[in-house]
């Protein structure tokens, strides 16, 4: 699967649910409540030895390391 991911600045206004939020390492949640969520995208490199796989769903994402994120996500099959 291909993510393609914009250049849109993060800002701090606080959305509602649903929601992408997008952590300093750049992880990118959807989430969907409070710490459940959809991983959309994980640059992370301090996971390496568990990383996970895109679409991973999760209900104990730790949501006060993320933001709001206001860019644009395009999901494809490439």
């Amino acid at each position: 699967m291909k993510v393609t991911l914009s250049s849109t600045p993060i800002v701090k206004d606080i959305k509602p649910y649903p929601k992408l939020m997008i952590s300093s390492s750049g992880t990118i949640v959807l989430f969907t409540e409070k710490s459940t969520g959809f991983l959309i995208s994980d640059r992370s490199e301090k996971y390496i030895y568990s990383k996970r796989e895109i679409g991973s769903f999760s209900s104990n994402w730790i949501d006060n390391v993320f933001v709001d994120y206001e860019g644009s996500v395009t999901l494809s099959n490439d």
